[in-house]
């Protein structure tokens, strides 16, 4: 009930916009794939070329090492849950569930016994008979993702599954959804612009861009180590501070000749009132410019004095620092060496390679 799916060197245009320009994919059996970024940047034409609604202008679409690229989608065996779910609203729940197996022309008996199953993976099966129309937007959401399994796919595709749901629900739903699909072991992709959704489900982020990967990996990887200074900024928050032969600014030498550019996540700056304790952590003079309490923490600016055209946004838990900060606070900001990755000025805008992935990563972090 997987598969191992690949994209090799394909490029579409759609009028007169390239969509994509040369992608290469793999997505290992069982694997878990967002493809993440900005409207416009060709995830959602990805999706399509993978459905089989998109043929591609150049390069090939293979399931199992078997070219598909002119396959029809209903014959490439794929569930689907689009954005707007795509439900029958004159149809129950039960109905919306096995219209797939009609379409196979399942036998009714097996029908049966199937739509349950599917409804009871998602926990609908008490909602059987009920008319779609009288659901909430998370069960909607449940009776999309029972339709798109049913009948056993190759492979599941998500386009923006979760885009309708409020926030609360939606944080939900990304743990429920990964659940999910663990359990099935079933390959699945999914278009997302919500970097913390993507980071959630996934075991590979593809971070696109211009109609290309900009970067592939592990969540934790990309993270940590962005390969250009558009991953760095889009997948989360990011400092960047400049670094000239080894000389972090503000903060002095990290080693090495290194030149490009630092990036230093907010969590990663921490703040003391006096001197900063001993350690490995690089430390730098700071004043306070802006404070802002977010309940669980707190989110503040920072002027580093010995290089003034240098603002670090910082967040702390909420009562890290000893008494409240305020606009004006002198204060020692200290960033520890393990945290700080620097991106080459030759990379630093340039998309890196996306590799294939030969096996499904690791989703944990490795101890440093």
């Amino acid at each position: 009930m997987s598969v191992r799916a690949a994209i090799d060197g394909v490029s579409v245009k759609l009028g007169s916009v390239q969509a994509l320009d040369g992608v290469t994919l793999v997505v290992e059996p069982g694997t878990f794939v967002a493809l993440l970024g900005p409207s416009g940047c060709g995830k959602t034409t990805t999706l399509n070329v993978l459905a089989g609604f998109v043929r591609p202008d150049v390069g090939v679409v293979s399931f199992d090492g078997e070219d598909v690229t002119g396959v029809a989608p209903h014959r490439r065996d794929l569930g689907i849950v689009f954005q707007g779910y795509a439900l029958f609203p004159h149809m129950s729940v039960a109905d919306n569930v096995g219209f797939p197996l009609r379409m196979r022309r399942v036998a009714r008996a097996q029908r049966g016994a199937k739509v349950h199953e599917a409804l009871a993976l998602v926990g609908l099966e008490e909602h059987a008979r009920r008319s779609v129309a009288t659901l909430s937007g998370g069960q909607r959401q449940r009776v999309a993702l029972a339709r798109a399994i049913v009948f056993e796919p190759r492979m599941l595709l998500l386009d923006e599954p979760l885009a309708a749901l409020d926030k609360q629900l939606r944080d939900s739903m990304q743990l429920e959804l990964r659940r999910l699909q663990q359990r099935l072991g079933i390959t699945a992709v999914a278009v997302t612009h919500d970097q913390v959704e993507a980071l959630t489900m996934a075991d590979v982020v593809a971070v696109m861009r211009d109609g290309r990967i900009e970067q592939i990996g592990a969540p934790a990887e990309v993270y940590a180590r962005p390969a250009t200074t558009f991953v760095a900024t889009f997948l989360g928050e990011a400092n960047l501070v400049r670094v000239d032969s080894g000389e972090l600014a503000g903060f002095g030498r990290i080693g090495g000749s290194a030149t490009g550019q630092a990036v230093i996540r907010p969590e990663h700056a921490t703040v003391h009132r006096d001197e900063a304790p001993d350690g490995a952590g690089l430390t730098a003079a700071a004043s306070i410019e802006e404070v802002s309490f977010q309940g669980a923490r707190l989110r503040a600016r920072a002027r580093l004095l010995s290089a003034p055209d240098t603002l670090l946004t910082i967040t702390q838990p909420t009562g890290a620092v000893e008494l409240s900060l305020q606009p004006g606070d002198r204060v020692t900001l200290q960033v520890d060496r393990r945290d700080l990755h620097v991106i080459p000025d030759a990379a630093a805008h340039i998309a890196g390679e996306a590799r294939p992935l030969e096996t499904a990563p690791d989703r944990r972090v490795a101890e440093r």
